[in-house]
């Protein structure tokens, strides 16, 4: 009995149901809204992580353009082969030459009709007829050139994919013969042998899988093709 009243008059002592509690306060909400500290935060993380969504994304497009670039290097490579086994040479080029470009579709950028390829100065190269004719002749109608552009540095370029057929060596042999084109990015050629930059008496990089990482942080592709003398 004594422990019942104890506890009936510690109810009454807090003046109510001891699992209702002081119902002053119900139906009240606390609303606070954000702080410019905290607005910052989110606009922050939004930019940080779009940011890094587009970096992805470009990343995964120019690894997709590269490829389609070795994909071609790598046919012109093959093709003049098979043209060089059945020959015993490389397809004929007009008088005076040293490059030509390989492929057809590049554009007329120093407006002298004439499509051109390679450098974006004035040492750029053009498109040889007599060598396009061959080579058409020969195996129909292969990869176009590639027109865009490739930073070299700042205002020095490089476009689609040449060939040079005339007035170098490679490890010290003339009558010497190699294609060259650029990639995006600090990558490899993905195509052998791969030669140095020391134009014109190129060396074979035996450690090596790149020409040149050039100032931009793009990739210069020199690759070596058989002499018509070692078949």
């Amino acid at each position: 009995m004594s422990r019942a009243r104890h506890l009936g008059s510690d109810d009454g002592a807090r003046g109510g149901h001891p699992l209702k509690g002081d119902d002053t306060n119900i139906g009240v909400r606390t609303q606070r809204g954000f702080t410019i500290v905290e607005l910052l935060i989110v606009i922050i993380v939004i930019g940080i992580l779009a940011a890094l969504t587009l970096n992805a994304f470009s990343g995964a497009e120019a690894s997709a353009r590269n490829a389609k670039r070795i994909d071609t290097a790598k046919q012109y490579e093959k093709a003049l082969y098979s043209y060089l086994i059945a020959n015993g040479s490389y397809p004929p080029y007009g008088g005076g030459v040293n490059y030509v470009c390989l492929g057809t579709g590049y554009l007329d950028t120093s407006s002298d009709g004439i499509p051109d390829c390679g450098w974006t100065n004035a040492a750029r190269t053009n498109s040889d007829p007599t060598f396009d004719a061959s080579f058409t002749k020969a195996f129909g109608n292969l990869p176009p050139g590639d027109t865009q552009v490739i930073s070299y540095n700042g205002g020095l370029g490089w476009r689609g994919v040449e060939m040079m057929v005339n007035g170098i060596t490679i490890d010290g042999a003339g009558q010497a013969a190699a294609i060259e084109f650029m990639l995006e990015g600090a990558v490899d050629c993905k195509l052998s042998p791969v030669l140095d930059t020391s134009w014109p008496n190129f060396r074979t990089l035996t450690n090596q899988t790149y020409s040149e990482h050039s100032p931009s942080g793009d990739t210069v592709c020199i690759v070596g093709l058989p002499q018509p003398s070692s078949l």
